[in-house]
């Protein structure tokens, strides 16, 4: 039988290992494109934010809340 599949009453079921296996090696070309649509938006929306306080707060604090998911974002992907 083979290693990667089972079937057991007419279902295949993969192992998990096998699911998983490529992400078990980094991509530099991938993480610095998670780095680059994470840290751009981030600052514009920074940028905007402190253009938009001379506007209206209500648009400040609209604005803070995709900047804020960027934030969390960068600390994910920043250990």
């Amino acid at each position: 039988m083979n290693e990667k599949l089972n079937i057991t009453n007419g279902a295949i079921k993969i192992r998990w290992q096998d699911v998983v296996a490529r992400y078990a090696s980094s991509d530099l070309r991938r993480s610095l494109w998670q780095v680059v649509n994470t840290l751009v938006p981030f600052f514009v929306l920074w940028y905007l934010m402190i253009r938009s306080v001379e506007i209206s707060y209500w648009l400040t604090l609209l604005l803070a809340i995709p900047t804020a998911g960027f934030m969390v974002r960068s600390f994910i992907i920043f250990p």
